[in-house]
């Protein structure tokens, strides 16, 4: 949907009464979101066999799939 505009129609009825259809008003067109992405960390000591974490932040909306290198 991404850059396209939208609309809404509902239609409601009920028994004796005659039904009524109402279109909402057209939208700007679909922006893209913005992905919350934070510098990453590195903990440890970076030496020859040692382990280091690496700690990506908090990223959203969620879910975000991560990839590390």
């Amino acid at each position: 949907m991404l850059g396209k505009t939208l609309t809404v129609t509902v239609t409601g009825s009920k028994s004796g009464f005659t039904t009524a259809t109402k279109t909402s008003a057209v939208t700007v067109a679909v922006a893209a979101g913005v992905l919350t992405a934070p510098v990453p960390t590195i903990s440890g000591t970076p030496t020859a066999g040692s382990v280091l974490t690496a700690v990506p932040g908090a990223w959203g909306p969620a879910p975000v799939t991560l990839t590390y290198r």
